[in-house]
């Protein structure tokens, strides 16, 4: 290769993953053996999984992505205001719903 050419070997177009996918079968099964087990597992709770028995550590979205492919759903409940009322939360649904 001409000399000329190496500093911009950099800027050459890689593939993504060269050394192939972090996450194999055996991890897409493990996961959806952990979530059949106990479905209120969080992407954390997972990932912390995965790092103690495969020594893998994995970002969340590719966890989130996993559990897609799995079949399951990571779903968040919306976050009540501290200074929320419940009593008069109760009364305007009954209200509401009369209508």
């Amino acid at each position: 290769m001409n000399g000329r050419l190496l500093p911009f070997l950099g800027l050459k177009n890689k593939s993504k993953h060269q050394g192939g996918l972090l996450l194999k079968d055996i991890h897409r099964k493990a996961v959806k053996e952990m979530l059949q087990t106990s479905p209120s597992l969080t992407i954390k709770e997972v990932g912390i999984k995965l790092e103690k028995k495969f020594n893998l550590r994995v970002s969340k979205s590719s966890i989130h992505l996993l559990m897609k492919d799995c079949g399951f759903s990571y779903i968040t409940s919306r976050p009540q205001h501290y200074k929320q009322n419940q009593d008069e939360l109760n009364e305007f649904k009954k209200n509401s719903y009369q209508n």
